[in-house]
């Protein structure tokens, strides 16, 4: 049996697709980390979220992006 492996352009908007919801859960993660330090006024650990927040949130975006621009013309060559 040979097998046929995936194509390469649906294994690309898996992986993006896997990265998008990654991001997501995170972003869900320091927004109730943040909330949290917030209602105990834990200044350090709201710093941290607010440093790590928005590199999490650029992450979310260029996967969408990807996802955006990418899913058209992969799933057009199919």
């Amino acid at each position: 049996m040979t097998g046929r492996r995936p194509e390469p352009g649906l294994v690309l908007l898996h992986d993006l697709s896997d990265l998008y919801l990654q991001a997501s859960d995170n972003m869900l993660g320091w927004e109730m980390l943040a909330q949290n330090a917030q209602a105990h006024h834990e200044r350090e650990l709201l710093t941290l979220t607010e440093v790590c927040h928005p590199q999490n949130l650029r992450q979310f975006r260029w996967a969408n992006t990807m996802i955006k621009t990418q899913s058209p013309q992969i799933l057009a060559s199919l």
